[in-house]
């Protein structure tokens, strides 16, 4: 299977945040299981997730990781938020 260019994934990614997340950063379907505040967005073909992280009530935004779903997820589940 080919690597997928990072520049068509940040492509994908950009406009859905822009759009959604800058909006509404708070998602309840994208919440990221276990972890307060955490949320994901997701594109298809191919599968990649984008994690952030939504600070308190200013809705700061930080961008955790960008990858596939699996190496997403994972480094996450032993972060303390």
């Amino acid at each position: 299977m080919d690597t997928p260019d990072h520049e068509a994934i940040k492509w994908r990614i950009k406009p859905k945040l822009q759009r959604k997340r800058l909006i509404q950063p708070r998602v309840v379907k994208d919440t990221l299981h276990g972890l307060p505040d955490h949320y994901e967005i997701k594109i298809t073909r191919p599968e990649y997730r984008l994690a952030h992280h939504v600070h308190g009530k200013a809705h700061w935004m930080t961008v955790l990781a960008a990858s596939t779903r699996d190496d997403v997820v994972s480094p996450l589940q032993g972060r303390s938020a």
